[in-house]
Formats: C-alpha cells, structure tokens, sequence
C-alpha cells in the first residue's frame, strides 16, 4: 500500500477545541501550532498513539483519519506528525496537493 494511502485510512489523535459542550463534541476547531519542521507557520500536530502528543492548554483529543483531517483541514495549515522519536512535517502546500489527489480520486 502507498504510503498516503495508508496515511489517509490511518486513525490520528489531534487536540481540538471544543465550540459546544456535548460530549460527543461536532464543532470544533483544531489547536494549532507553529513548527520550526515547517518554517514556522501553522500546523496541527497529529499522532496514532495519544501519549506522544503534549496538550498544554488542556484541550480534548479526538481521532480522525488522515482522509478526513485532509479534507476539512484549513488550506493555509499544515500537519506535523508526532512520531517516537521526532517529527514529519508536511507544509500546507503538500496538504493542498494531497487533498487535489483524493478528490481526483472521488
């Protein structure tokens, strides 16, 4: 399998914040960042296992596949992948590119 294929049916947990007070929260923002990996402009910072990503504002944590994040992500925000030992940053432009790709595909 392709490697964005497979990062696109990938379950992530990323911080939100939440704008209402359900507990199965539906409007949301995402928390972002900003990362040197990415030339310091704005990211959101994902993972696959909860423990590697740091919530210093006592945000929740949702999970959301890499398709979906793609698709309803912000075109002027990048993603920053937490892994064990460091980090993959994909600058916005790449996003835009990938989500050219999946709808090509739909």
């Amino acid at each position: 399998m392709p490697a964005w294929e497979a990062f696109v049916n990938t379950n992530f947990y990323i911080f939100i914040i939440p704008r209402d007070s359900d507990d199965e929260t539906q409007d949301f923002h995402f928390s972002i960042f900003q990362s040197k990996k990415t030339q310091n402009k704005p990211v959101v910072i994902i993972s696959e296992m909860l423990n590697r990503l740091v919530n210093l504002n006592g945000e929740k944590a949702i999970q959301i596949t890499g398709g979906k994040l793609i698709e309803i992500l912000h075109s002027e925000v990048g993603i920053l992948i937490a892994l064990k030992d460091g980090a993959f940053g994909m600058p916005s432009d790449i996003v835009k590119e990938l989500r050219s790709s999946i709808h090509m595909l739909h």
